[in-house]
């Protein structure tokens, strides 16, 4: 079959699928179209890249999940807590302790563990700072 390439005229529609982080492949089937007229398209409308413009879409997944995922350690979900403090505040289960020696200069860093425990008593300080 020859002639004009089928085109995508709901933008909206793809501004929102790409908020659920789609393959190429999966937006072209999702369109009915060639994994090139899915290029050209966001090319042609919004002067990007396939994958920045998913990006720049998922974006806004991110962000909301993010704010589900605080809500609920703030509600007082423990695991939540726990998850969040390590993925969004870069919090690890190991401590670095650094030992010095008579001259102030480091001897060894050891790596103390750190207890489910004490990162809910920490948590739970934290909390009662910020209220």
């Amino acid at each position: 079959m020859t002639g004009r390439p089928a085109i995508i005229d709901d933008l909206d529609k793809l501004k929102q699928l790409m908020r659920l982080k789609p393959s190429l492949a999966d937006t072209a089937a999702i369109f009915d179209c060639s994994e090139r007229t899915v290029q050209e398209t966001i090319k042609r409308e919004f002067d990007m890249e396939f994958r920045a413009f998913r990006e720049r879409y998922m974006a806004q997944t991110r962000l909301s999940l993010i704010r589900k995922a605080v809500g609920k350690a703030e509600g007082g979900d423990n695991q939540m807590l726990i998850f969040c403090l390590k993925n969004i505040c870069g919090w690890t289960d190991r401590q670095a302790v650094e030992v010095t020696g008579a001259e102030g200069g480091p001897i060894e860093t050891l790596n103390v563990p750190v207890t489910n425990e004490d990162r809910l008593a920490i948590a739970r300080r934290l909390m009662e700072i910020k209220s």
